[in-house]
């Protein structure tokens, strides 16, 4: 009996949809599911009767970048430990999007059923950290109310990253109009309180500027919505600064980002125009840190908290250049292929990627390289 009489979508269309759910839960669990969807891969190449390898152009520049990497790693002298550790962290660069390799006609439909799954995944992993919290944990009061960062770290995924999941799923049930559904609205809420309780201020910064975008671009949420987000928004973001900054001032704090984005500035100019490879970025931004006096980024060696200018340390003009051609030509991608939750994501991890190191980890590449795939290999049809 063939596989797509018991399974409705192919091997490699199940292989995403396994990595799509795996990400709000551990490192471990995701990288399970990617060499999992690896050999779905394997097996469509040896049994479907189509098996005729077409390299989408993405693909290709992913595999580009994945090898230029390696070879600026090599020039530069890095060690073999180093070198097998980026490696360790970077490999989804080249694996995730060979998958898409039997995907040459990704429909709605195919999103829809994704994007489905993977909201019923997070909501689980939900569940599972409350649950954990409350059986597990002392200071269960304190958990439950202020400290959900901890509870994220129950589950291996940094703040951040969970934060910008959960704006893809509330975006996801926003586009399915579930405000005409009461069990539908009290999801949504909860989801929205969990996305502003975990208080990350670009993921939250971000999500604010989008429903702002939905409701004045496309007229599809209702004023009272504006103002209860906006409501939710200020006062737990105006909570999450004084407890940030209960030791330093608001100002000394705005100044130590200037002086480290100067520093990162400087290690971008000085490596120009090759970069250094994956294993040496943080080792350079040290430098800067120290000749700089940037005690407090030395002390805790700090990322650079700017992707765009991180590929320009790494790999130089090409990478960087490389790099905001993938951003920006996903959003002209996503807005004319008429799929709002992908222009959504592709403008989430543009933003994202002026206040974060998105690629830092493996959950941040993962996501950046399955958003980007996907709204390559997308047809609107």
């Amino acid at each position: 009996m063939r596989v797509s009489k018991i399974i409705p979508i192919s091997l490699s269309k199940l292989g995403i949809l396994l990595i799509l759910i795996s990400l709000p839960w551990s490192t471990t669990i995701t990288s399970i599911a990617q060499l999992l969807a690896l050999v779905f891969v394997v097996y469509d190449y040896l049994f479907l009767e189509k098996n005729k390898i077409i390299l989408h152009p993405i693909v290709k520049i992913f595999i580009f970048i994945f090898g230029l990497q390696v070879l600026l790693m090599v020039m530069n002298g890095s060690n073999l430990k180093s070198i097998i550790n980026q490696l360790d962290l970077k490999y989804p660069l080249i694996l995730i999007p060979l998958i898409f390799i039997f995907i040459p006609n990704l429909k709605k439909r195919d999103l829809d059923f994704y994007f489905k799954y993977f909201s019923y995944s997070l909501i689980f992993s939900l569940i599972y950290c409350y649950l954990r919290a409350i059986f597990l944990y002392d200071k269960k009061p304190y958990i439950l109310i202020n400290g959900f960062s901890f509870l994220t770290e129950q589950v291996d995924v940094g703040v951040q990253y969970y934060s910008f999941y959960l704006t893809i799923v509330i975006f996801y049930f926003l586009q399915k109009k579930i405000f005409s559904k009461k069990n539908g609205v009290l999801v949504l809420l909860i989801l929205i309180m969990v996305l502003l309780h975990l208080k990350s201020r670009n993921v939250i910064l971000t999500f604010f500027l989008l429903v702002i975008l939905d409701r004045f671009l496309f007229y599809d949420l209702k004023k009272k919505s504006i103002i209860v987000i906006f409501f939710f928004s200020f006062f737990l973001v105006l909570s999450h600064y004084v407890e940030r900054f209960h030791l330093l001032s608001l100002s000394n704090a705005v100044e130590e980002r200037f002086i480290q984005y100067n520093a990162v500035l400087e290690s971008v100019y000085v490596n120009l125009p090759f970069g250094v490879g994956w294993s040496s970025v943080n080792q350079e931004l040290l430098k800067s840190y120290f000749k700089l006096g940037f005690d407090y980024g030395f002390d805790f060696q700090l990322n650079s908290h700017n992707q765009y200018l991180s590929e320009f340390i790494s790999g130089g003009l090409i990478t960087g250049f490389i790099y905001i051609h993938l951003i920006f030509n996903g959003i002209k991608n996503a807005f004319l292929k008429k799929y709002k939750l992908l222009l959504y994501m592709s403008l989430s991890l543009s933003f994202f990627s002026m206040t974060e190191a998105l690629l830092n980890r493996q959950k941040g590449l993962v996501i950046f390289i399955l958003t980007l795939t996907i709204i390559n290999v997308y047809k609107n049809k």
